[in-house]
């Protein structure tokens, strides 16, 4: 019959089995660096096209007060014509 462990034993060996896979992901994740950017895991990543969309930060045009009023003015006459089909076309109905 195998003889039982001890909690102390069983916790040292699950440590040790645990530090050992930490060591091959770590040997598989240089592997897999140095096969997707040409280096070792310290080299730079390759820049991607998107990697270079979200580095370049979109330039906001400002608008003069006189702009936004033009455009606060015209959609204030776009809801007055929706409002005034509604009305109509509750009384119609």
């Amino acid at each position: 019959m195998p003889s039982a462990l001890s909690r102390a034993n069983l916790t040292q060996l699950a440590k040790l089995g645990a530090s050992v896979r930490l060591a091959e992901i770590k040997q598989e994740e240089a592997a897999l660096n140095a096969i997707l950017n040409g280096g070792p895991s310290g080299a730079a990543p390759m820049q991607t096209a998107a990697a270079e969309r979200v580095r370049r930060r979109r330039r906001h045009s400002k608008l003069s007060a006189a702009g936004r009023a033009a455009i606060a003015a015209a959609q204030k006459k776009r809801w007055a014509a929706i409002r005034k089909e509604r009305s109509s076309s509750r009384k119609a109905g």
